[in-house]
C-alpha cells in the first residue's frame, strides 16, 4: 500500500522491485514492465527510487491522483502507448519531485511524457523529458 490515511494501493511489483509499506519502492538496476497502470490515489504518498542513476527502467503508465505526493529518483521511465497523447506520468496532485529521471513516451502516434492537470505541483531537477 502507498502511505497515507486509508490508502489501499495494491502494488504488485515484478522481481527486483522491493516494496516497503507504507510508502517506498526500491528498484534494482534492470528493466521492469508494469502490466497495468500504477495509480497513487487521493491523499496518498509514494517514493520510488532506482538503484543507480538511469539504469533502472520502469515501463508503464503512472496516474498520480489529486492530493497525492511523493518522489521518483534515479529512474528511466517510459510508456509504450497505443493511443494518442497517453502520457507516461499523469500528475493531478503534488507536491511531486522527479530527481535525476529520464521520462519518455514511445509510440508511432503523437505522445507525451508528462501531463499535469488541475493545480499540479511538480519539481524536476537534473531530469530529461521527451516524447
Amino acid at each position: 500500500e502507498a502511505g497515507g490515511p486509508d490508502c489501499l494501493v495494491s502494488v504488485d511489483p515484478p522481481p527486483g522491485i522491493y516494496f516497503y509499506p507504507p510508502s517506498q519502492i526500491f528498484a534494482r538496476k534492470g528493466d521492469y514492465v508494469w502490466h497495468h497502470n500504477q495509480v497513487v490515489p487521493n491523499l496518498c504518498w509514494l517514493h520510488v527510487v532506482g538503484q543507480s542513476s538511469l539504469r533502472t527502467h520502469l515501463w508503464g503508465m503512472w496516474m498520480l491522483r489529486p492530493y497525492s505526493r511523493g518522489s521518483f529518483g534515479g529512474l528511466f521511465m517510459c510508456y509504450l502507448t497505443t493511443r494518442s497523447f497517453e502520457p507516461t506520468i499523469c500528475i493531478q496532485g503534488g507536491p511531486w519531485k522527479l530527481d535525476q529521471c529520464d521520462i519518455r513516451s514511445s509510440s508511432d502516434l503523437p505522445s507525451t511524457a508528462i501531463v499535469t492537470v488541475y493545480r499540479s505541483d511538480v519539481t524536476l531537477s537534473e531530469s530529461a523529458l521527451g516524447g
